[in-house]
């Protein structure tokens, strides 16, 4: 028996049996397809859901105010020695296919220090902490290809972080920049400042939508805002009576996971793929990635206790997708990875664990390893619940 996660639909997903999953998100997000040149704003409880697999995400806030509208009077061109870009309201179809994306007509900017030609909003980072800006860019017109994208804050013309070179082709791209930030008045930036890490640029026009500022190391869905900052809520994917009432003893729970931003990140530093059970409950068993790129099952048994299976020096990069599986035979635990076995260290941290769930569990949870946490970070496809204890 294996259960795959289906295919999108308008408002419900289906496994491979016709049994519905039931997925929670309780707020509107964003899902741009697999191209990267559509987006769709799905309502609350739709799933976002493209060549890649189910987008599963921790909630997030867009700290970035009038993301969609950088005509607004919160985004103001400026230049040094060079003119400041020429902004045009409404003048590209922006990814959701309406006329609202602005254009900016960067100059030419020499390579002299101080010469500057750029475009910014101002917001709040709100606490010590990582923060990541993202854009997404398409040029319009001109020879130029490259704009950079940078934090200042307090007013100050330093540069938080390092400055990162947009490449701006004619099809949309979106780019991002990270860099530890205080709790203060912060820029976002795109344009060039010499001698801030840009050296020039070519003159180009640049079609731009989407801003945002979110907590973190990566750039996670886009989250359209207004005056104030919007929080995009958790996502939670499950499915009832997983094992069908077969042998509890013996099973493998597995996906094929694509982390975004190229980088293993959930809620609690565990990147969670499946999970029988909430894995802080007995008869319960949870996969996960852990942040280096070790695959990892653990099972809890009747008492409570629980036996790990962690793979032993196998790490799995994060810039490409990977099918991996958690296996359990009658207390033996086993790992996989794109189609292979794991050498794994065996372990009971706490003492006593048996590797055997003695009741199945009433509900399997994608992408999370508790219910009401979604771990990963990224996209989840080729999901299989298998009644034996081998992938």
């Amino acid at each position: 028996m294996a259960q795959n996660l289906g295919v999108y639909a308008p408002t419900t997903l289906q496994g491979s049996f016709g049994e519905s999953l039931t997925f929670t998100r309780a707020s509107a997000a964003t899902c741009v397809d697999s191209t990267g040149q559509s987006m769709t704003v799905l309502a609350s409880g739709r799933p976002c859901v493209t060549g890649g697999g189910y987008l599963s995400e921790p909630a997030g806030t867009n700290l970035q105010k009038y993301s969609d509208a950088l005509d607004n009077v919160e985004w103001t061109p400026y230049g040094v020695t060079a003119a400041a870009p020429t902004r045009t309201a409404n003048a590209a179809v922006a990814l959701d296919g309406t006329l609202t994306a602005e254009t900016f007509a960067f100059p030419a900017v020499a390579n002299n220090s101080g010469d500057a030609s750029a475009f910014y909003s101002v917001g709040a980072a709100t606490t010590v902490a990582a923060y990541t800006g993202s854009i997404y860019l398409k040029r319009t017109a001109g020879a130029g290809s490259t704009v950079w994208l940078w934090f200042q804050q307090n007013g100050s013309e330093a540069v938080k972080g390092t400055p990162v070179a947009c490449t701006v082709g004619d099809t949309w791209s979106r780019c991002s920049v990270t860099a530890t930030l205080a709790a203060a008045t912060t820029r976002m930036l795109v344009g060039c400042v010499v001698g801030t890490g840009c050296t020039g640029i070519t003159a180009l026009t640049v079609a731009a939508t989407g801003a945002q500022t979110e907590l973190g190391s990566i750039a996670t869905s886009y989250v359209p805002t207004g005056a104030t900052a919007v929080t995009r809520a958790v996502t939670g994917l499950t499915v009832a009576n997983p094992l069908y009432g077969r042998n509890p003893s013996a099973w493998c729970i597995g996906a094929t996971v694509l982390p975004t931003g190229g980088v293993w990140l959930g809620d609690n530093s565990i990147p969670g793929v499946i999970a029988l059970g909430n894995s802080a409950v007995a008869n319960s068993g949870s996969l996960f990635v852990d942040t280096s790129g070790l695959v990892t099952l653990d099972v809890r048994d009747a008492a409570g206790a629980y036996l790990r299976a962690k793979a032993t020096s196998l790490t799995l990069s994060a810039t490409s997708a990977h099918t991996v599986y958690g296996c359990a035979n009658s207390g033996t635990l086993s790992l996989w990875a794109d189609g292979s076995p794991v050498a794994a260290t065996i372990s009971s941290p706490g003492g006593g664990g048996t590797g055997i769930i003695a009741t199945q569990a009433a509900t399997a949870i994608i992408g999370s390893v508790s219910t009401g946490q979604t771990m990963l970070n990224g996209t989840i496809s080729n999901v299989k619940i298998l009644d034996r204890g081998t992938p």
